[in-house]
C-alpha cells in the first residue's frame, strides 16, 4: 500500500492541511468503484517546462470536479537549480518539490536512477515521466515496478520500441503513418523487426559526421532539426537553416547528450496557433466554460488559482475565489443586496495560516537582508572603504514615559509537526552528498547543523557487510575510457576527454581504494578551509579585507563570500577538528603536507585546531621512530656490507652501542619504546624495555642491575640503584645534594611488570615482590590503623599493552575527556586491600602507570603516590604523563603563586614540555599564568668536564657547551610553539648537563645563554615570557661540580627597555665594520643605563632628574626615563642618549599631571645636554578617571522614589558621608520637610589626575617636545598604541618609527562610533595604522617588533652627532671611496640604484654613488615621486633627496565616516614635484639640517605641478618652504644633476647655488640638461612649424632651387597652372621634410640645454662624469666636512656675529700663511695639505685665541662705554663669582699684572 501523503518528506509549497480536503478514503473509493486495486495518492512529476504545467493542471481540473477539491492528489515536482533561479511555473504549482541536480537532463529530469531515488524517498505513488527526457527511456517502469512504483505511461515492451526517436520513425513510416522528410526517410524496417531494429538498418537513418549531417540536411531541405535521440526538454535538438550552421551547431548537439545517435528532421513550418476573440490588450479577462453552472464556477475557481500577478499591484483574486464558493452564488442567488451585506459585515477571503505568514514574512526579511548585506558590503569595497563589522548598541533613546509605549511581546506558543524539510534517504551515497553538502555549507560560513556528520564514515565501515562489499572497479574503468579515448581521431579526443572528465576524477580517487577516495574527499574539504584561512593568519583582517579588494577588483563579491566563510571558522574549526578524529587519525602521514599547514596557522583562533595537527603529525614522528627503533636493535640487520652475518661477538658490541646511544640519546624516545612493549619478539622486548628502565634512571643504576624474567602474567624487570653514588658524588653531604638536584634516588630497587590485563596484575605484583625478596625490602607492620614504615624508597612500574587492553580506548584522540574514568579504574584496583598491604609491606612509594595505546598514539601515564592519611595509593593529577624519576626535576613547588589557584595540566604535543597552568584568584581579573617544565638529556657524560686540568679541557669544554647549547635551544623553540598555540603569559624552565670549574663554567654558562638568547630573545618579548631558567648538573672534580641555575627575567613580561637596547647594540656591532667588531669581541658591557627619578618624592613643576640606581618596577608613575651610554661602532666609547617611555603596567600608560611633570623636565634635560632625546610611546593619552571613593557611596534624588523611570534631579551625599568626603567634593546643603539633610553635589574636585588639568599638562610637554625637535635630536618609536597626547608628541618630535601592528589615534575608534551614530570603523588600526600613517609623512620608518624598533633607533643614531653641534660619526667604510659608479642610466635615472646600486640579471652587483647597503629610506610610502633618506659615502653620514622617474599612484582611502567617500587613486608623474612631494622635501630639509647632516640633491625634475588641484593644495606654499629650508641650510650641500638628468623651470629653486651661496655647490653630469622648458616645449615656442619651414628653405638644395624656380615663373609672368605645379611640389617637399626638420629643431634647442652652457654661464662648479662622481663628491664632502668643523671653532672663538663665509675667509689666509704660499690658489686645493694642517691644532690655535680676545675685547669695549659706570665692574665681579676659586685666582693674578 503506498505511504499516505502526510507521511512525505519534502520542501512544501504549500502546508499539508490546504492540501487534502477529501480524505484517502474517498480516493480509495473511487478506485475500488472503477474496479482498481491501487488508489494513487501522490505522484512525483518527472519533467519541468510545458509538460509538467499542463499535467499538473490537467490533474488540479479532474480533482476538483471528481473530489470537489484540487487537492486531493499531492503533487511533487523535481526543480534543477536553473528552475529555482527562474521560480519556473511548475515548481510554484506543486505541493512540494525536491532540488535535484542541474546541468544537462542526463544529470537530472533522463536520470532513471535518480527519478526512482526520488520516488522512494518521498514514498509516491505514482511517477509521471512527462515526454521527452526519461519518458521513452523503456528501463524507468522496469525499475519502478521493481519498488512497486506505478509508472503512469506505456509499459517497457512499448517504450523499448518507441521510446527512440530514431526508432519510432523508422517503426511509424514502415507501418504507413505519414512522417516529416528526414534523414531516415529511404530506411525500411521490416515488420518481424519492430521490436528489436538490426542495429545496421538503425544506423542508416543516423549521422555520425559533420559532413554526413550536411549531406542529409541537403537531402531534407532547410530549414532543419538536428535532433539527439535521447535527448529532451529542450536538450540535444538545432534548427539549422544552411550548412554553415550545421557545421557549426552539430558538435553542440553532440555535447549536450554526449553518447546519443543523431538525426536530421525536417522542420515543420506551417504550424501555428489563433488568439482568443475577447482577448484585450488593456485588461486582464478570464473566461470559464463548463457544461453546468457549478462546473464552469469550478473551472474559474481553478484558473483563478493559477493567476499570478507579478509586481506590485493588490487584486481581488482571492475574494472572488471566496465569493464563488458560497451557496448564494452557486445557486445563483445573487443580487446588489447580497453584495452589499457581505461588504458590510466585512466578509474576508479566507487567509492562509498564520505560521505560513510569519515564516514567509521571516524568510522574505532574512533573504533582503542577506542581499542587503552583501549589496552594503560591496558597496564599501567599491568606494575602497573596509567594511565595519556587524552593527553594535550605538544609542539608546529615553523616553519620557516608556510605559505608554507598546512593546513588542514574544511568541511562547508552538509551530505545528511538520517532517524535515528535506526527503530522508538511507542510501550511502545520498548520505554522502548530504553530509558533503553540509560540510560545504558549514565551510562556506553558514550554520549549520554539524552533529549530523558524527560517525558517518565509521557507521559503515563496522557494518558486517562492509569489508564484503566489492570494491568500486577504478581500474577496469580507467581502462575501458582510456581505450576508446584511444579509438578517437586528436581534433575529438580534446573534446570527448573534457566530457568524461568527471568520471575520470572520480575513477582516480578510487584506484586506491575507498580509503583512497576519503583522502581525495578529506583533502579537498582541507584545501577549501586552507584556502580562506591562511588568509587571514598572520594579518590583521582590515588589511586581508584590502588585499582581497585589491586582488578581485572585478568581482568584489568574492571577497565578500571569502569573509563571510572567514566569520564561521568556529564552526569550520569544530568540522575540521571531527574530520581529523573520525579519518586522518588512523593515517595522518597521508595528509602531512595539510598538517604542517594547519599547524602553521599563527593566531589564537586557530590554536586548537593547530594544537590538533600538530599531535597528528607528532603521531607520524612516532610512528617513524618506533619503526627506526626497532629496526636498530633488531638482530636481523646485523650483517656486513658483503651479506654475511656479523659474528656474535661484534653484534653483542653493536646492539650495546645502539642501545647505549638510545640511553642518551637527547630525542625523545620514551614514547617509541612503549610502544614497542608488545612486540612479539621477546628479545627486541627486553632490550627496549631494558632501554626504558637505564633511560630514566641513567645514573642511578648499579651497573648491569637490569634483570628480566618472563611469568606466566607477563615480563617483569627488576633493577637496584646505587646509593653509593650519590655519597662518591659529594663527600660533604647527602641531604645538601638532594636540596640542590632533589635526585629521586632514595629508593633501593625498582621493579616493572608488563601485562596485557588488569586481571592479571595482583599475580604480577606477586610474583615481582618474590623477586624482590633478595634485596630486603622494608617491612610495614599495621597497629591500630597506624603503619610503622621501616623503608619507604622503592618503585613500582606497571605497563599495561596491547590492542585489546580496553584502558587504552577509554581516551579518543582528544585530550582528558574520559581521563577520569581511567583513573577510577586504576585507583579501584590499587585500592584493593591485598595489593595495598603487598605493596606497602615491600617498600613502594608510587606506582606509575603506563596505558600502551595503539600504533601512533603515545602512552599514558599514571602516578599513584602513597598517602599517608588515607592509607592508599592517590593519583597525582600533576605528575600526569610525566615518569616519577624525572618528576623532581620539574620543581612544581616553584608553580605555585600567591594570588593564583586552580592548576591545570596540559602536555605538550610531542610530551616532552609539560604545561601548568594558573589562574588568578581575582574574581576581576582574567589573568593567567603558564609555566613550562622539561628535562634537557644530554647524549652522553663524557663529553662533560671529568678528567684532566681545566686548561686542557677548554676545548671539549666549549664543544660539551655548544652541545648543550643547541639542546637547550631546540626544546626553547618548542616551547616558544606551545607558547604560540596556548596563548598565555608563561615561564619556561629546563634541566640538564654540563661541567667546568666555577670562573670558567660562569664565563662559558654566561657565554652559552646569550647566544640562546640572540635566537629566541625576540619571540620571547613577543610572547611577552617573563621568565625562562636553566638548571644544570656541573661534572667534575673541581669547585663548579654540583648543581647550577641560570635565570633569565623580564619582570613585567614586556618588553624590556634596556635589554632591547643591549640587544640591538650587540646586533649593530655584528653586522659593522669587521675589525670594529672584531675590537670590540670583549666588550662585556654595550650599554651603561641609569634610570632618572625626581629629586623628591613630590615632583612638581621644575623638579629636576636626577640618577638613581634601583630595582626595575620601582617606578609610582606610568613614566620611566634612563640616561643612556651607548658603546656603538661610531662610539666605541660612548655615547648619551635620554631615553623616556612610557610604563604600560601603571595604569596603561596613560599621561597623568606627574607624568606630564616627569617628561617636561626629561625633555628639558636632554635639551640641556644637547643629547639626543628617545621618546617610547604606548600610552592611552591624558589620563580619565573618577573618585572612586564617591562614586562608592553617593545617591540620588530621584523624581518619584517609587518610579526612577521618571528621571532624577540631582546627585547628593548623605550627612555623614559629606563629613567624610567634604574635601573631595563642592556641595550646598538640602534639607527636606522630613528632616532630612542632603548634601548635593555641585562639583568633585578630588585629587590631581580626575580632570581637565590633563589637558594642561598635555599643552605644556606637547610644546616642550616642539621645542625639542629645534634644539635636539628627538625620535618617536611608537611601540604600543599612541592615543591623544601621545599621538601629538608623534608628530610634534617629527621624526617617527611606528611598530606594523600598533596605532596612531586621537580617538578610539568605537567612541568614534558612538559620536557618528552608526558602526563605521572596525578597528584603531584602520584609523590610525602604518596604511595611514606610514602614507601621510607622519611616519617615516615601520618595523616588525620591538628589537626591529630600536636596531632602527641605533641605525638612525649612527648618522647623527653624539651631541647638537658635535663631529659628524665618521666610520671607515668597506666599500671604497674612489671606486667607481657602475649602475649606468640608460633612457631614466633609476634614483635608488644610483643611491646605492643595484644587482643586475646575472647577480653582478653595480655599485652606485654612496657606500652599499648604507642608504636607509625615511617616509617611503608617502609622495613617492620624491625619495628621501640618509646614507653614507666614505663613511661620512649624508641626507639624500632624489626623484623618482616613473609614474607613481597617490591612493587617497576612503573615509567610511563619510558615506559617499570613495578611494582615489591618482597618478603621478615622474620628475615632477607636487603638493605631497614638495612637502616632503621640505620636510626631509628641515630634518637634515638639524641633524648636521651634509645634503646631497639628485636633482632630475622638470618642474612644479601647476593644476588647479595643486595649486588648491598648497603646491606653492610648499615650494617656498623648500627655498626656505634651503637658505638656512648649515651643512655642506650639493646639488647634482646625475647622468640622463635634467632640471627646468620652477624646479631650479631647488638646486641653485645662488640661494644659499655659503653651503650649497651646484654639478651637472656631461649628459645633465637645464632650461626654462623642455625641449620640445621650447620649439613649441621658439622655433614654430613656420621657422622650421624658413630652415628647409635655406638649408634644403631642392627646395632651394623650387623656390628660385618660383620667383623666376612669377617674374616671367607664368601661367597660374605652372606656379601651382611648382607650390605643389613645394608643399610635398615641406610634408616630406618637416618630421626631420623637427627633429632638427629640437636638437638645436638642446644645444642650449647642455651641461657645458650651464658652466659657461656659471650655473654649475664642474661637470662631473657619472662614472667618478662617487670619489669626487667622496673628495669634495672630506674637504668641506673638515672646513665646516674648522668653521664652527673659528665663529665659536669670534662670536656669531662672524658669517660663515668669513670664517672660512679666515681659514684659508690662515693656511696659506703658515705654508708661505699667500695668493697660491692651487696650495688651497690641495686637499691632503690641508688635512694635515688642521688636524695639527698648532698651526691655528693662537689664531683662535687672538679672536677669543678680541671678542672679550669688543665685549669689555661696549661695557665701557656704557653711561653705567658700575655695568663694567659689576659685570666683572657677576663673572668671577661664577668661577672656582683656582681659575678665580688666576684671572685675578692677571688682571693685576695688566693695572701694573
Amino acid at each position: 500500500m503506498v505511504a499516505e501523503p502526510d507521511q512525505i518528506n519534502g520542501t512544501p509549497n504549500r502546508m499539508s492541511n490546504n492540501r487534502h480536503l477529501s480524505s484517502p478514503s474517498e480516493v480509495n473509493e473511487f478506485c475500488k468503484a472503477l474496479g482498481g486495486d491501487s488508489p494513487i495518492h501522490s505522484v512525483l512529476v518527472a519533467n519541468n517546462g510545458m509538460a509538467a504545467v499542463k499535467f499538473m493542471r490537467s490533474i488540479r481540473t479532474w480533482a476538483l470536479e471528481t473530489f470537489g477539491t484540487e487537492k486531493a492528489i499531492l503533487l511533487v515536482a523535481m526543480a534543477t537549480p536553473e528552475d529555482l533561479r527562474i521560480n519556473a511555473e511548475h515548481i510554484r504549482i506543486a505541493d512540494q518539490f525536491l532540488e535535484v541536480p542541474g546541468g544537462t537532463n542526463n544529470n537530472n529530469y533522463a536520470n532513471v536512477q535518480l527519478i526512482v531515488e526520488i520516488a522512494e524517498r518521498t514514498r509516491v505513488s505514482a511517477v509521471w515521466p512527462g515526454w521527452g527526457n526519461a519518458s521513452e527511456n523503456p528501463r524507468l517502469p522496469n525499475a519502478l515496478k521493481e519498488k512497486g512504483i506505478i509508472f503512469l505511461g506505456p509499459p517497457s515492451a512499448a517504450m523499448a520500441a518507441l521510446g527512440d526517436k530514431i526508432g519510432s520513425s523508422l517503426i511509424a513510416q514502415a507501418a504507413g503513418v505519414p512522417t516529416l522528410p528526414w534523414s531516415g526517410s529511404h530506411v525500411n524496417v521490416p515488420q518481424e523487426t519492430y521490436h528489436s531494429i538490426p542495429e545496421e538498418i538503425y544506423k542508416k537513418a543516423c549521422v555520425t559526421t559533420t559532413e554526413e549531417a550536411v549531406a542529409s540536411c541537403q537531402v531534407v531541405g532547410y530549414p532543419a532539426m538536428i535532433k539527439a535521440s535521447w535527448g529532451g526538454g529542450g536538450k540535444g535538438i538545432r534548427k539549422v537553416h544552411n550548412d554553415d550552421e550545421v557545421r557549426a551547431l552539430f558538435k553542440q548537439v553532440q555535447g549536450e547528450v554526449p553518447g546519443s545517435p543523431i538525426f536530421i528532421m525536417k522542420v515543420a513550418s506551417q504550424s501555428g496557433g489563433a488568439i482568443h476573440e475577447f482577448s484585450d490588450s488593456q485588461f486582464g479577462h478570464v473566461f470559464a466554460f463548463g457544461e453546468s453552472r457549478s462546473l464552469a464556477i469550478a473551472n474559474m475557481v481553478l484558473g483563478l488559482k493559477e493567476i499570478q500577478i507579478r509586481g506590485e499591484i493588490r487584486t481581488n483574486v482571492d475574494y472572488t475565489v471566496d465569493l464563488l464558493k458560497t451557496a448564494e452564488y452557486q445557486e445563483n442567488k445573487i443580487h446588489t443586496g447580497w453584495l452589499d451585506s457581505r461588504i458590510a459585515m466585512h466578509v474576508r477571503a479566507e487567509r492562509p495560516p498564520w505560521y505560513l505568514s510569519v515564516v514567509g514574512g521571516a524568510l522574505y526579511e532574512a533573504s533582503s537582508r542577506s542581499s542587503r548585506v552583501v549589496s552594503d558590503y560591496v558597496g564599501y569595497l567599491s568606494k575602497g572603504q573596509i567594511p565595519p563589522k556587524a552593527s553594535d548598541l550605538i544609542a539608546r533613546l529615553d523616553l519620557d514615559d516608556p510605559s505608554s509605549v507598546r512593546k513588542a511581546e514574544p511568541f511562547h506558543g508552538t509551530f505545528p509537526i511538520h517532517g524535515p524539510p528535506t526527503a530522508i534517504s538511507g542510501k550511502v551515497h545520498q548520505k554522502f552528498s548530504a553530509s558533503m553538502n553540509s560540510a560545504h555549507m558549514i565551510l562556506a560560513g553558514y550554520e549549520h547543523n554539524i552533529n549530523q556528520l558524527d560517525g558517518k564514515y565509521k557507521d559503515y565501515k563496522l557494518n558486517a557487510d562492509f569489508g564484503n562489499r566489492k570494491d568500486f572497479p577504478a581500474k577496469l574503468l580507467r581502462g575501458v575510457i582510456e581505450a576508446n579515448l584511444a579509438y578517437c581521431s586528436e581534433k575529438d579526443r580534446v573534446a570527448n576527454e573534457r566530457l568524461v572528465e568527471p568520471l575520470m576524477s572520480l575513477v582516480k580517487s578510487y584506484e586506491g581504494g575507498r580509503e583512497s577516495h576519503v583522502r581525495v574527499v578529506v583533502r579537498s574539504l582541507f584545501e577549501e578551509y586552507l584556502s580562506v584561512e591562511e588568509l587571514f593568519s598572520d594579518d590583521i583582517q582590515s588589511d586581508v579585507i584590502e588585499r582581497l579588494r585589491l586582488q578581485h577588483a572585478k568581482d568584489l563579491e568574492k571577497v565578500v563570500y571569502i569573509v563571510f566563510s572567514h566569520q564561521g571558522v568556529k564552526s569550520k574549526n569544530d568540522l575540521l577538528l571531527r574530520l581529523m578524529e573520525l579519518l586522518v587519525y588512523p593515517n595522518p602521514a597521508a595528509y602531512r603536507d595539510q598538517l604542517i599547514r594547519f599547524s602553521a596557522l599563527n593566531h589564537t583562533t586557530y590554536s586548537g585546531l593547530a594544537f590538533k595537527a600538530s599531535q597528528l603529525l607528532e603521531q607520524t614522528k612516532l610512528s617513524e621512530l618506533r619503526t627506526s627503533i626497532a629496526r636498530s636493535l633488531s638482530e636481523l640487520e646485523m650483517f656486513t656490507e658483503e651479506g654475511e652475518r656479523v659474528s656474535t661477538p661484534r653484534r653483542k658490541m653493536a646492539i650495546n652501542e645502539r642501545m647505549e646511544d638510545l640511553v642518551c640519546a637527547p630525542l625523545a624516545v620514551e614514547d617509541a619504546l612503549v610502544a614497542l612493549f608488545d612486540h612479539s619478539d621477546p628479545t627486541l622486548l627486553r632490550r627496549v624495555v631494558e632501554i626504558y628502565i637505564r633511560r630514566l634512571y641513567q645514573h642511578y643504576l648499579v651497573r648491569d642491575s637490569v634483570r628480566m624474567q618472563w611469568h606466566r602474567s607477563g615480563l617483569i624487570a627488576l633493577w637496584e640503584f646505587s646509593e653509593e653514588y650519590i655519597e662518591q658524588r659529594n663527600g660533604q653531604s647527602v641531604t645538601l645534594l638532594k636540596q640542590q638536584v632533589e635526585d629521586p634516588i632514595g629508593r633501593r630497587w625498582g621493579v616493572m611488570v608488563v601485562i596485557k590485563s588488569l586481571q592479571l596484575l595482583p599475580t604480577a605484583v606477586e610474583a615481582a615482590l618474590r623477586e624482590t625478596s633478595h634485596y630486603g625490602a622494608g617491612v610495614v607492620n599495621v597497629s591500630n590503623g597506624n603503619p610503622i614504615i621501616y623503608n619507604h624508597s622503592n618503585m613500582l612500574h606497571i605497563v599495561l599493552v596491547g590492542n585489546n587492553n580496553q584502558m587504552g580506548t577509554l581516551q579518543g584522540s582528544g585530550d582528558e575527556d574520559q581521563a577520569q574514568e581511567r583513573i577510577n579504574k586504576l585507583s579501584k584496583i590499587l585500592k584493593d586491600t591485598t595489593i595495598t598491604s603487598h605493596l606497602n609491606g615491600a617498600g613502594v612509594r608510587v606506582v606509575s602507570c603506563i596505558i600502551q595505546r595503539d600504533e601512533g598514539r603515545p602512552p599514558m601515564r599514571h602516578s599513584f603516590q602513597w598517602s599517608f592519611d588515607k592509607l592508599y595509593y592517590e593519583e597525582e593529577p600533576m605528575l600526569r604523563h610525566v615518569e616519577p624519576p624525572l618528576s623532581k626535576f620539574l620543581e612544581l613547588d616553584k608553580v605555585k603563586l600567591e594570588g593564583y589557584s586552580d592548576m591545570k595540566y596540559t602536555p605538550s604535543r610531542d610530551r616532552q614540555w609539560h604545561i601548568y597552568t594558573l589562574n588568578s584568584e581575582d574574581p576581576k581579573s582574567n589573568d593567567q599564568r603558564m609555566f613550562l617544565r622539561t628535562v634537557v638529556r644530554q647524549p652522553s657524560l663524557t663529553n662533560g668536564f671529568l678528567f684532566g686540568s681545566i686548561d686542557n679541557e677548554v676545548g671539549r669544554a666549549q664543544a660539551s657547551s655548544s652541545f648543550t647549547s643547541n639542546s637547550i635551544l631546540r626544546s626553547l623553540m618548542t616551547a616558544l610553539e606551545e607558547i604560540e598555540l596556548h596563548a598565555h603569559n608563561e615561564a619556561a624552565r629546563m634541566t640538564g648537563e654540563v661541567g667546568q670549574d666555577e670562573e670558567t663554567a660562569c664565563t662559558l654558562l654566561k657565554q652559552m645563554f646569550m647566544n640562546i638568547y640572540d635566537y629566541v630573545g625576540v619571540r620571547m618579548h613577543r610572547l611577552s615570557v617573563s621568565q625562562w631558567e636553566v638548571k644544570l648538573w656541573l661534572d667534575c672534580d673541581g669547585q663548579a661540580s654540583g648543581a647550577w641555575r641560570v635565570v633569565i627575567t623580564n619582570i613585567t613580561g614586556h618588553t624590556c627597555t634596556v635589554d632591547a637596547f643591549e640587544t640591538a647594540l650587540k646586533k649593530s656591532w655584528k653586522s659593522s665594520v669587521s675589525h670594529l667588531a672584531e675590537a670590540n669581541q670583549q666588550n662585556e658591557q654595550y650599554a651603561e643605563v641609569i634610570e632618572l627619578i625626581f629629586t623628591d618624592s613630590t615632583g612638581s613643576w621644575g623638579t629636576p632628574l636626577v640618577p638613581v640606581e634601583r630595582s626595575p618596577c620601582m617606578n609610582d608613575i606610568g613614566i620611566v626615563a634612563w640616561k643612556m651610554k651607548l658603546s656603538t661602532p661610531e662610539f666605541p666609547g660612548g655615547r648619551e642618549i635620554i631615553v623616556v617611555a612610557n610604563d604600560v603596567t601603571f595604569k596603561a600608560g596613560s599621561f597623568g599631571p606627574r607624568e606630564d611633570i616627569f617628561f617636561h623636565a626629561a625633555t628639558n634635560l636632554a635639551c640641556e645636554r644637547k643629547i639626543p632625546l628617545i621618546y617610547l610611546s604606548a600610552t592611552a593619552g591624558a589620563r580619565i578617571g573618577v573618585a572612586e571613593e564617591i562614586k562608592s557611596c553617593f545617591h540620588v534624588g530621584w523624581s518619584d522614589d517609587q518610579s526612577p523611570e521618571r528621571g532624577f534631579h540631582y546627585i547628593y551625599l548623605t550627612e555623614e558621608d559629606y563629613s567624610r568626603l567634604s574635601s573631595s567634593v563642592m556641595a550646598h546643603e538640602l534639607k527636606l520637610d522630613n528632616g532630612e539633610t542632603r548634601w548635593v553635589v555641585d562639583t568633585i574636585v578630588k585629587e590631581d589626575g580626575l580632570g581637565c588639568e590633563h589637558l594642561n599638562g598635555s599643552g605644556a610637554i606637547a610644546s616642550a617636545f616642539s621645542k625639542a625637535y629645534r634644539e635636539t635630536f628627538t625620535l618617536t618609536f611608537v611601540t604600543g598604541r599612541a592615543v591623544g597626547i601621545g599621538a601629538y608628541l608623534a608628530r610634534l618630535g617629527m621624526r617617527c618609527i611606528q611598530r606594523l601592528d600598533q596605532s596612531i589615534i586621537l580617538t578610539g575608534f568605537s567612541a568614534l562610533n558612538k559620536l557618528l551614530g552608526r558602526e563605521v570603523y572596525s578597528s584603531h588600526m584602520q584609523l590610525g595604522g602604518p596604511k595611514v600613517m606610514a602614507t601621510n609623512g607622519v611616519v617615516h620608518l615601520t618595523v616588525p617588533d620591538d628589537l626591529e624598533g630600536v636596531s632602527a633607533i641605533l641605525k638612525w643614531l649612527s648618522y647623527v652627532p653624539a651631541y647638537v653641534g658635535g663631529p659628524l660619526p665618521i666610520l671607515k667604510p668597506l666599500d671604497p671611496p674612489d671606486r667607481p659608479v657602475t649602475y649606468f642610466p640608460e633612457n631614466s635615472c633609476d634614483a635608488r640604484a644610483a643611491i646605492c646600486g643595484i644587482q643586475d640579471t646575472q647577480g653582478k652587483w653595480l655599485g652606485g654613488m654612496f657606500d652599499r647597503e648604507s642608504f636607509v629610506e625615511t617616509l617611503e610610502g608617502w609622495a613617492k615621486t620624491v625619495i628621501t633618506g640618509r646614507a653614507k659615502l666614505g663613511g661620512i653620514p649624508v641626507g639624500v633627496i632624489a626623484v623618482e622617474t616613473e609614474t607613481m599612484m597617490q591612493v587617497i582611502p576612503a573615509d567610511p565616516g563619510q558615506l559617499d567617500s570613495a578611494e582615489r587613486v591618482i597618478p603621478q608623474a615622474g620628475h615632477v614635484l607636487f603638493p605631497d612631494s614638495a612637502s616632503k622635501t621640505a620636510q626631509a630639509l628641515l630634518d637634515f639640517n638639524h641633524e648636521g647632516l651634509p645634503l646631497f640633491i639628485l636633482a632630475n625634475w622638470r618642474g612644479f605641478s601647476g593644476g588647479q588641484r595643486d595649486l588648491f593644495e598648497g603646491i606653492l606654499q610648499a615650494g617656498s618652504t623648500i627655498v626656505e629650508n634651503l637658505r638656512t641650510y648649515k651643512q655642506p650641500a650639493f646639488v647634482y644633476i646625475p647622468k640622463a638628468g635634467e632640471l627646468r623651470g620652477g624646479a631650479w629653486v631647488i638646486g641653485d647655488s645662488k640661494i644659499n651661496p655659503e653651503h650649497i655647490e651646484m654639478y651637472g653630469e656631461r649628459t645633465a640638461k637645464g632650461n626654462v622648458l623642455e625641449a620640445e616645449g621650447l620649439v613649441e615656442i621658439k622655433f614654430r612649424p613656420k621657422e622650421v619651414e624658413k630652415s628647409m628653405l635655406r638649408l634644403d638644395p631642392e627646395l632651394t632651387s623650387l623656390d628660385a624656380r618660383l620667383k623666376e615663373m612669377k617674374k616671367a609672368n607664368a601661367s597660374f597652372q605652372e606656379t601651382e605645379a611648382i607650390k605643389r611640389s613645394m608643399n610635398n617637399r615641406r610634408k616630406k621634410l618637416m618630421t626631420i626638420y623637427t627633429q632638427v629643431a629640437k636638437r638645436f634647442v638642446e644645444l642650449h640645454d647642455t651641461s657645458s652652457m650651464m658652466i659657461a654661464k656659471g650655473l654649475i662648479s664642474k661637470v662631473v662624469d657619472w662614472e667618478e662622481s662617487r670619489s669626487f663628491f667622496y673628495r669634495r664632502l672630506r674637504r668641506r666636512v673638515a672646513e665646516d668643523s674648522l668653521a664652527k671653532e673659528v665663529k665659536e672663538a669670534a662670536g656669531e656675529q662672524m658669517a660663515h663665509r668669513a670664517a672660512l675667509e679666515c681659514i684659508k689666509q690662515w693656511y696659506l700663511a703658515s705654508n708661505g704660499s699667500e695668493g697660491d690658489g692651487d696650495k688651497w686645493n690641495d686637499d691632503e695639505a690641508f688635512f694635515d694642517w688642521k688636524d695639527d691644532a698648532k698651526n691655528y690655535e693662537n689664531h683662535l685665541e687672538e679672536l677669543k680676545a678680541e671678542r672679550v675685547s669688543r665685549l669689555f669695549s661696549h661695557l665701557a662705554e656704557s653711561p653705567d659706570m658700575k655695568a663694567l665692574p659689576n659685570g666683572l665681579s657677576l663673572l668671577l663669582g661664577k668661577m672656582n676659586p683656582s681659575k678665580r685666582e688666576q684671572v685675578l693674578d692677571g688682571l693685576r699684572q695688566l693695572l701694573g
